[in-house]
This record gives structure tokens, sequence and C-alpha cells, in this order.
């Protein structure tokens, strides 16, 4: 017997068998079977009419103008770095991140998010960008999308200066990148969708980080951490109504930089 999800009826159909033999030569009652296979499928139904909800009230910030305005204003961004950085050599170490420039020069933590280590570098990270960014740039809507950017971006900034050789450098879009990664974590999760997809997706790319040599890695678990804690908030403001994700928002950047400023004053 299987539950079927596409009838539209509230009633429940009823083809169960009036009654089958056990091995057992007990009688089988069909009415308990009848009530399992109804609470599944009430279930299911439940589940799709959340999914709905959330995705109406999701929807319903989106603005008129859904283009990915905020995606396509990053990528040119980097682009342009990336050629200031072909044309001036000395560009890069004037906005890498690092642990002892960054002590007095604090802008250096997002600033190393505009700047690549080469044509391959930054091809792969525009592309993954282009293809997450505009699915969820119109979903959150600009200004939104923009601060869980510039988070997960200063979230992996942060996590390399705590975890990073003092004498290391860093620069890419990798961190905040990985942000977005975690936004689709929390929209699967908030969807109650299977988690296999997104959870492999991320471990080939953790994979693929750990074992690739002269890629900060902690940047990538930084923004990882930090895109999903910010999507969360902006999430369970849509799903609840409460005006809260701004304020949480502001908050998680007042953690980051304090931890930044420790990191870099005083040390570990």
């Amino acid at each position: 017997m299987e539950v079927v999800t596409n009838h539209q009826s509230d009633s429940w159909p009823d083809f169960l068998p009036p009654s089958q033999g056990g091995s057992s030569g007990q009688s089988y009652n069909p009415h308990y079977d009848e009530e399992v296979q109804r609470s599944n499928y009430h279930n299911q139904r439940d589940r799709q009419e959340t999914n709905e909800r959330f995705w109406r009230q999701a929807s319903s910030n989106v603005p008129t103008q859904s283009r990915p305005v905020v995606t396509t204003a990053i990528i040119s961004i980097c682009f342009v770095v990336w050629l200031l950085q072909l044309v001036v050599p000395s560009f890069t170490g004037d906005i890498a991140l690092n642990r002892a420039l960054s002590a007095g020069q604090p802008w250096r933590l997002l600033t190393s998010a505009f700047a690549h280590g080469g044509l391959a570098h930054i091809a792969c990270n525009m592309l993954t960008l282009w293809v997450m960014g505009k699915n969820l740039e119109p979903l959150l809507g600009r200004a939104k999308f923009l601060a869980l950017y510039l988070v997960s971006a200063l979230g992996g900034s942060v996590c390399f200066l705590l975890l990073a050789s003092p004498m290391s450098f860093a620069v890419g879009a990798s961190g905040a990148i990985f942000g977005l990664f975690g936004t689709y974590a929390v929209i699967y999760r908030a969807m109650k969708l299977p988690m296999t997809s997104i959870w492999t997706l991320l471990g080939v790319n953790l994979v693929i980080t750990l074992i690739s040599p002269g890629i900060a890695w902690q940047a990538h678990l930084g923004g990882l951490i930090c895109g999903a804690l910010a999507s969360a908030l902006f999430f369970y403001e849509m799903k609840s109504g409460k005006k809260t994700a701004w304020p949480g928002i502001i908050v998680l950047v007042i953690a980051l930089a304090a931890l930044s400023y420790v990191t870099l004053r005083i040390g570990f």
C-alpha cells in the first residue's frame, strides 16, 4: 500500500481490503492500517501546505524589479578589481587580508573579498555567485541579499584571522559564496526538504577546500556559518512576521567586529 499524494479531496480514498489473513491465523484489523495511512497522508499535505505558505510569505517580500542588480554589481566590482590587480601589481597587497596589516587597516576584512588570485579563481567564484545570486536576490530582496553577502564575507575574514597563520595572506569571494551555500541549507531546512543533496554539495566543496593547497578553508568555514545565521534571521522574519532580522544582523556584525578586534589587538 502507498500514500496517495496527489489526491485532491479531503476524504481518504477507500481502497483498503476489508480483511487480510495473517500468517498466525489472527484476524487482520484494516482500521489500524487505515489510520496509519490517513496520518501519513495528512502529514504530507500539511508539509506541502507549510511549504506553499512559506513561499507565499517569502515572495510577498520580493520587490517589483526582480532583476539581480546587486549580484551583477558585485560581479562587476570583482572584475574591475581584478583588472586593477593586473595593471597595478602592488594593488593586491594593498587590499589583501593579513592579520598584521589588518590591525591598522580593518577595511581589508571586506576589500579582500573583492580581489582574486587569477583568472580561474575569479571565473569559478563569479559563475557560482551568478548561479546562486540570481535566485536568492529576488527572494530575499536587494538590501537583505547585500547584507547577507557582506556579513558572510566579514565572517569568513574574521575566521581566517582567528585560525590561519598570522603571516598568511588571503583574497577571494569564496567566504561570501559559502555563505550563500549556507543560505540554501537554511531554505531546505525551512521547507522540510530532504537534506541529502545540499549536504552532499557542501561536503564535496569542503573536501575540495581541505585537500587543495593554497585555499583558505578558514574563510570558507566562517562564511558558511555566518551566511547560515544571517539567512536564518531573514527567513524566521518571513515566517513569523516579527521584525527581528535587522536587529539580529546588527548584533551579528557587532559580534564579528568584537571578535576581530580581540584577534587583531590582543591575539590568541
